[in-house]
C-alpha cells in the first residue's frame, strides 16, 4: 500500500470526529450576535415623521387671533410698564426737589451763621490789634488770622456777585436784551494786601512770613496784578535778591 492511499483511509476514518465536533453547540454571546449589525452600519431612518393632517382653515384662523391677542397683551402691558416707570420718576424727581429745597435751606442757614461768626471774629481781632499795635508775641498772629478773616469775606462777597452777574447774562441772554452794558465783578483783596504789609513793615521777624507773602502774591495775582505777585513770590524764596515794598518795579528791571 502506497502512502497516498493511507492517508486517505485516515482521513476518511477521521470524519465521524469532525460532524460530531460541528454539532457541538455554540456558547451564547457568539449565537446572539451573530447576525447583529454594527451600529455604524445602521443606515436605517429613524426621523420622526409628522403624520398628521395640515392644519384646517378655522386653526389657522384661531391662530391667527390667538397671536393678535398676544400682541395686544403686549402694547398693553408695554404701556402700563411705561406708566408705573413715569410714576416712579416723578416721585423720585419729587422728593430729590424736597429734599434740595431742605438742605439748601439748611445750608443756607448754616452759611449765615458761619458770616456772622466771621463778622464777630473780624471785630474782635481788630480792636485787638487797635489796643496792642506793637506785641510782639500776641499781635503778629492776631493779624495774620485777621488778614485770613478779610480775605474769606471779600471772596464770599464777589462769589456772590459773581452769580448774580452770571444770572442776570442768563436772562438777557434768554430775553434777548443787549449784553453791551454787562460789567463782570473785580476781584479786589486789598484789606488783606494792606494788613499783611503792615504787618511785614512792622514784624519782619515772624515766623509765619511765607505764609503772608504767599498770600499777598496770591491775592495780587487774583487781582490782576501779576508783577506785584511776582515780586511777592520771590521776596518768598530769594529774600536775599528780592524785596516786596508793594509796588511793582520799574520796567528795566524786570526778569
Amino acid at each position: 500500500m502506497t502512502r497516498t492511499v493511507a492517508l486517505a483511509l485516515a482521513a476518511l476514518c477521521a470524519l465521524p470526529a469532525i460532524a460530531s465536533a460541528d454539532s457541538t453547540p455554540q456558547p451564547s454571546w457568539i449565537t446572539e450576535n451573530a447576525a447583529a449589525t454594527p451600529s455604524f452600519l445602521d443606515t436605517s431612518d429613524r426621523r420622526i415623521k409628522d403624520d398628521r393632517p395640515p392644519p384646517s382653515a378655522e386653526q389657522v384662523k384661531g391662530l391667527k387671533e390667538l397671536e393678535a391677542e398676544v400682541e395686544r397683551f403686549r402694547r398693553i402691558g408695554g404701556a402700563y410698564r411705561d406708566t408705573v416707570v413715569s410714576l416712579l420718576r416723578r416721585e423720585y424727581e419729587r422728593q430729590r426737589r424736597d429734599r434740595e429745597e431742605e438742605y439748601a435751606s439748611q445750608i443756607k442757614f448754616e452759611e449765615q451763621l458761619e458770616d456772622k461768626a466771621r463778622l464777630d471774629a473780624i471785630a474782635l481781632f481788630e480792636r485787638f490789634i487797635q489796643s496792642y499795635p506793637s506785641d510782639p508775641t500776641y499781635t503778629p498772629d492776631a493779624m495774620f488770622r485777621l488778614g485770613e478773616l478779610y480775605f474769606e469775606r471779600d471772596a464770599i462777597k464777589q462769589q456772590e456777585d459773581m452769580n448774580a452777574s452770571l444770572a442776570e447774562r442768563d436772562r438777557r441772554l434768554d430775553t434777548g436784551e443787549s449784553m453791551d452794558t454787562m460789567i463782570e465783578p473785580e476781584k479786589n483783596y486789598s484789606a488783606t494786601v494792606a494788613l499783611y504789609q503792615r504787618l511785614v513793615q512792622t514784624f519782619p521777624a515772624y515766623h509765619n512770613l511765607d505764609g503772608v507773602y504767599y498770600l499777598i502774591g496770591y491775592c495780587h495775582n487774583e487781582s490782576g496784578e501779576f508783577e506785584l505777585a511776582r515780586m511777592a513770590w520771590l521776596n518768598l524764596v530769594c529774600a536775599n535778591r528780592y524785596t516786596y515794598t508793594g509796588e511793582a518795579p520799574p520796567s528795566e528791571d524786570k526778569t
